[in-house]
This record gives structure tokens, C-alpha cells and sequence, in this order.
């Protein structure tokens, strides 16, 4: 689920197995309230996004990401960007190419946050 089985490092897998941790049918429920409540955000606001995330999949095009989770953010978010990680899932960070995705993000941060 969290991770795409095709592009992950065995290693990641290793680790997470070896550092997971549990989840309650009560953080759960609160997890899905929050998924359904409209935020208020006032930021510029970056999406970074596994290409084949299963809990979120809108495909690998940004403006795609975008246009689904615009909604959500309320309507004073100035901007909304979007990276997809390719070959990444839920947790992309572990996805060949996460890096460049950082640096696409690193340079977000310089060019929109002010």
C-alpha cells in the first residue's frame, strides 16, 4: 500500500517492517474526518505525491493532483503546486528519482514562500 512494489528499495522495506507502528480504528475514523473537511489554507501550498499512491491516485499528471485537491485546501491558498514522484507510492520518499523531486521542491520554497 505504502509503497510501489516495483521501484522500491528492499532495504525501505526492511526498515519500515522493522520500525512500523499500529494504527486505532479511532485515529482512523479522525483520519477520515479530516479527509472530508475543507481546509483554510492561506499559504502557497506544494503537493508532493507518489505517482501510484493507492490512497490518493489521480495519475501521474500535476495539474490532475491539482485540480482533485484545490477543492480541499479552501479558497484563500494564493497557489497550489504539485510534484509526482515517478514510481513512488503513499511514502514516494524511498522512489528512484525522490530526490529531484526534493530539489523541485527546495526550489518551490525559495522562488514561493516568502
Amino acid at each position: 500500500m505504502f509503497h510501489e512494489p516495483a521501484t522500491v528499495d528492499p532495504a525501505l522495506i526492511a526498515w519500515d517492517e522493522a520500525h512500523k507502528g499500529t494504527v486505532t480504528t479511532t485515529e482512523l475514523a479522525t483520519i477520515v474526518t479530516a479527509l472530508d473537511t475543507v481546509g483554510d489554507f492561506h499559504q502557497p501550498v506544494l503537493i508532493m505525491i507518489g505517482e501510484h499512491d493507492l490512497g490518493f491516485h489521480v495519475g501521474s499528471d500535476p495539474s490532475a493532483v491539482v485540480a482533485a485537491e484545490r477543492p480541499l485546501l479552501g479558497s484563500r491558498a494564493p497557489s497550489v503546486e504539485a510534484i509526482v514522484i515517478a514510481g513512488g507510492g503513499h511514502v514516494p520518499h524511498g522512489a528512484p528519482g525522490a530526490d529531484k523531486c526534493y530539489a523541485r521542491a527546495q526550489d518551490w520554497i525559495a522562488d514561493v514562500v516568502k
